[in-house]
């Protein structure tokens, strides 16, 4: 019997922004028994994704913002058809995830002299809706590029034959 491993995610390598140490030290890799290393992986802008944020309590428009996901680093593997460039994961379909914001650069400044950034409010997704935040439009681009190479194949064929008919009087 197989087992299913979840909703598979696709990303480049260049959306892994860093991997660094668990943030909790009793939180240990169950392979090498060592504290866990986790992933901040960035999702794609609003135009590239179906997933929309929306406004948060505070009045920031979260699709403006850079949004990114925390992953463990052990769970991302590579992609054999482009290592590379291409990795993957999979997503717990049970599971709801959190997506987190940048935030934005207010002009006021602290009594340290530190900048003070907004923050936007997490957003807190199930995972098909976290996949449709890599993706966009993926269901429908998989059921058009069918369609449309058979389209193409029938015009091509008919162009052929008519070739055919062209030709066979001529001789």
């Amino acid at each position: 019997m197989t087992e299913k491993k979840g909703i598979p995610i696709r990303f480049s390598k260049q959306q892994i922004l860093s991997i660094k140490p668990h943030s909790n030290p009793s939180i240990v890799d169950m392979q090498t028994g060592e504290r866990a290393m986790i992933a901040k992986v960035i999702l794609p802008t609003s135009e590239h994704r179906d997933l929309t944020f929306g406004i948060d309590k505070n009045g920031i428009d979260r699709d403006t913002r850079g949004a990114f996901i925390y992953i463990p680093a052990s769970h991302i593997k590579l992609d054999k058809t482009n290592s590379e460039h291409m990795r993957y994961f999979y997503l717990n379909p049970d599971r709801q995830f959190t997506i987190n914001f940048n935030g934005k650069d207010t002009g006021a400044i602290d009594e340290h002299g530190n900048t003070i950034y907004d923050k936007p409010e997490k957003l807190i997704v199930s995972a098909n809706e976290l996949r449709s935040g890599f993706y966009k439009s993926y269901e429908k681009d998989k059921i058009k590029q069918p369609e449309a190479k058979s389209a193409s194949k029938k015009t091509a064929n008919k162009k052929k034959t008519v070739k055919k008919n062209k030709e066979a009087p001529e001789r």
